[in-house]
């Protein structure tokens, strides 16, 4: 299960998800994605990861997208960390 939240800042967005970035989930974190950035500049989202407890291959796909994007990312732990790392050669 994830959840998914939005906080508005000053300067940026901060997309926060939180749990297993996982199956079906992948795609609500993706609509959630898709209509901030329908709204705001892809520079001024930042997409939160410390509270992600698991990603499939789903997810990955999901970050590497967001990356491409020019999302900047926050992550904390061994395995967020080394995930954005693999997406971010992946892109």
């Amino acid at each position: 299960m994830v959840r998914v939240t939005t906080e508005d800042e000053v300067e940026m967005v901060r997309l926060k998800i939180e749990g297993r970035l996982a199956g079906t989930d992948v795609n609500n974190v993706q609509a959630h994605w898709q209509t901030i950035t329908a709204t705001r500049e892809h520079s001024s989202i930042l997409i939160d990861l410390t509270g992600v407890t698991f990603v499939d291959e789903g997810g990955k796909k999901l970050l590497a997208e967001m990356n491409r994007q020019g999302n900047k990312f926050v992550a904390s732990g061994l395995l967020t960390r080394a995930i954005l790392e693999e997406v971010s050669q992946d892109s």
